[in-house]
């Protein structure tokens, strides 16, 4: 997944690698609690020292060819900063399988933004890395992410019961697959 840096351009929305600057939006975003709720990995209170390490790995992610970690951006929130949502592709080394992950942030929910950028992520996945499979996983008690998933023609194969502890709540977690065309 390293090289070229990929850019990919969906409807209203541009997805391209996380910067540096991105840091302050990012963390903006998910610092809001609901964020953190509604995902596995997203910590609470999130911090401006979150966002720097989590872009930090994320260019070393990518550099060693392992992820790549969308900011979606717009032309109308000028495209200078991750303001919407975070996508991202990681791939196991020497793998032809990858976890699709993504989040949205509060003010661009119910929009149809994470729909539309999962599907250029889908598409990127099959067409130009040329994956046999992508797998995601999601609270089951997260129905947005649950539709965005079957929208972009993503299958729940399983539900993992009680498998996930969030603030003291053990959670189960639906996972989801696509295979190529």
């Amino acid at each position: 997944m390293s090289g070229t840096a990929p850019i990919l351009h969906t409807g209203p929305l541009v997805l391209r690698l996380l910067q540096p600057a991105d840091a302050p939006a990012l963390c903006c975003l998910a610092a809001d609690k609901r964020i953190a709720a509604t995902t596995i990995s997203v910590p609470h209170p999130y911090t401006q020292h979150h966002a720097e390490s989590f872009i930090q790995h994320a260019q070393q992610e990518y550099s060693q060819g392992a992820s790549v970690i969308f900011a979606v951006t717009a032309s109308s929130w000028d495209g200078a900063s991750a303001r919407g949502q975070l996508l991202s592709l990681t791939r196991k080394a020497g793998g032809n399988q990858a976890e699709l992950g993504y989040w949205i942030g509060v003010p661009h929910w119910r929009q149809g933004f994470a729909q539309l950028a999962a599907k250029a992520v889908v598409e990127y996945a099959f067409g130009t890395l040329k994956l046999a499979r992508l797998h995601a996983n999601c609270f089951a008690s997260n129905t947005a992410s649950s539709k965005v998933l079957a929208k972009v023609g993503m299958h729940r194969e399983f539900l993992l019961a009680k498998s996930h502890e969030k603030w003291g709540v053990l959670q189960d977690e639906e996972f989801w697959c696509i295979d190529a065309p």
